[in-house]
């Protein structure tokens, strides 16, 4: 029998808790329903799933800084260029340090960045449009905006 991935369980978790909750109850109820046999598989796909965020972190930890200009030169050759190398970016082979990347890896990176970008724009404008939808209606929570409006609103 396969497993239940977390996400999945996580959800099921999010779908059977009344409208308001908090992150701990949820995991309380989803470590509640693991069977302790299956701790170590489950934490081994949480630790997998939470490598890209820290992989990010570190990323986020590179950016030069922009007071005193005066070392700029200095900063960019002793710091900010060798720990820039040495962050980890992700393609479908696996991680690899950046100073490894190939012309192609960059692009493909480029290209999954835009896409995730694109991705969290079109949600942006979806939040907005239903706001303004709610405005216009009255609704005072999204749940009572009309379902054919809003369900018309994400469709497009």
């Amino acid at each position: 029998m396969t497993q239940e991935s977390i996400g999945s369980l996580i959800r099921a978790v999010v779908e059977d808790t009344p409208d308001t909750f908090t992150a701990d109850e949820i995991a309380g109820a989803v470590v509640e329903r693991i069977e302790p046999d299956d701790y170590r598989d489950y934490l081994h796909s949480l630790v997998v799933a939470r490598v890209a965020s820290e992989v990010g972190a570190l990323r986020g930890r590179v950016t030069p800084i922009h007071k005193g200009r005066s070392t700029k030169q200095a900063l960019i050759r002793d710091e900010y260029w060798p720990r820039f190398l040495a962050q980890k970016i992700s393609l479908p082979s696996g991680y690899k340090p950046l100073a490894d990347a190939s012309a192609d890896d960059l692009i493909f990176v480029a290209q999954m960045r835009r896409s995730q970008a694109n991705d969290l724009l079109v949600k942006a404008a979806q939040f907005e449009k239903l706001a303004e939808l709610m405005k216009t209606t009255g609704a005072k929570t999204l749940g009572r905006l009309d379902p054919q409006v809003g369900e018309r609103t994400l469709a497009a």
